[in-house]
């Protein structure tokens, strides 16, 4: 894996690499399976598993170091099962969501105070976003 660096304005953002017992790549590939399978009930348990309970067990900034999630969730905004389609997007939010919070704690890690009223607005906001980007198409 890889260091990830980003340049914010004036900062230098770092996300240092995340390291990984054995079990968590066993459940990180095991969803990724999931998710890429072509049975519809399969890929939706495991894009809500990824959703529910991946995101919230590790740091966001791991699925900028392993991009085969991110990669196949936008691949999947291209099946014709809205409920694929749906259960991809809400993912997508809720990652942008969590690297956002990651990145303000990175920022300023002394000074950073979870707030789950910004949170609510940032998913309000990139919903939006999402809904304006597909009307334009």
């Amino acid at each position: 894996m890889f260091d990830i660096f980003f340049i914010l304005g004036n900062h230098l953002l770092y996300f240092p690499t995340v390291v990984l017992t054995k079990d968590d790549v066993v459940v990180l590939c095991t969803t990724l399976k999931s998710i890429c399978s072509k049975e519809p009930n399969i890929c939706i348990s495991g894009i809500r598993f990824l959703h529910d309970v991946v995101l919230k067990d590790f740091p966001a900034e791991l699925f900028l170091q392993r991009t085969d999630f991110i990669k196949n969730l936008f691949r999947i905004l291209n099946e014709k099962n809205l409920e694929i389609i749906y259960s991809a997007t809400s993912c997508l939010i809720s990652l942008c969501c969590a690297l956002i919070t990651r990145i303000y704690y990175h920022l300023d890690p002394n000074n950073y105070v979870y707030s789950s009223r910004k949170l609510i607005f940032l998913k309000k906001w990139l919903i939006s976003f999402i809904i304006r980007f597909c009307t334009c198409l």
